[in-house]
């Protein structure tokens, strides 16, 4: 039996690999309709093919402990920031304090996925799986648990083309 490694993650490491992946052509908007449509959370998506490319695999058992860190972390910290920036006029003088406060919140609620100590496992060396696995089973996993059942159908079809996205950036 191979032994697994518990890998290690800097937060800020995620951070800056999110930021590259997020600016990739195409990903923030596929990203923020996942948000915005399907009450997805963008680190979520974002944590997972993170783990993926650095050839790491949480498992489908820690999708409802992942889901409460990002469900706590938005409704205590990002929602409200990101609530008081939307109803800001870009043109106010205190918006772009606020953009970045909500940037700030979206890099403590990754920390805090960092931090939420699932024990995530090193593949194996023999994995030769898609990276992405883990971010497939997740957004099936939270389409079954949250998009009303007259939007699974579209929801579905978006994860097929995120992971598509994804490929080509992680």
């Amino acid at each position: 039996m191979e032994k697994q490694a518990i890998a290690t993650i800097s937060p800020e490491h995620f951070w800056h690999w999110s930021g590259k992946v997020y600016s990739t052509e195409g990903i923030a908007q596929a990203l923020l309709v996942w948000q915005n449509h399907f009450d997805g959370h963008v680190n979520g998506v974002l944590w997972l093919a993170y783990l993926g490319s650095q050839h790491c695999v949480l498992g489908k058992q820690h999708f409802q402990a992942l889901d409460a860190v990002l469900n706590e972390t938005f409704a205590q910290d990002v929602g409200p920031i990101r609530e008081l920036r939307i109803n800001t006029n870009k043109n106010d003088a205190n918006y772009a304090k606020y953009l970045q406060a909500e940037l700030s919140a979206e890099q403590r609620q990754q920390k805090a996925l960092v931090d939420l100590g699932l024990h995530i496992k090193l593949a194996p060396e023999s994995f030769a799986g898609d990276m992405l696995e883990d971010t497939f089973a997740y957004l099936h996993w939270h389409t079954e648990h949250y998009v009303p059942d007259d939007l699974k159908k579209a929801a579905y079809s978006h994860i097929s083309s995120m992971i598509k996205l994804l490929n080509r950036s992680v």
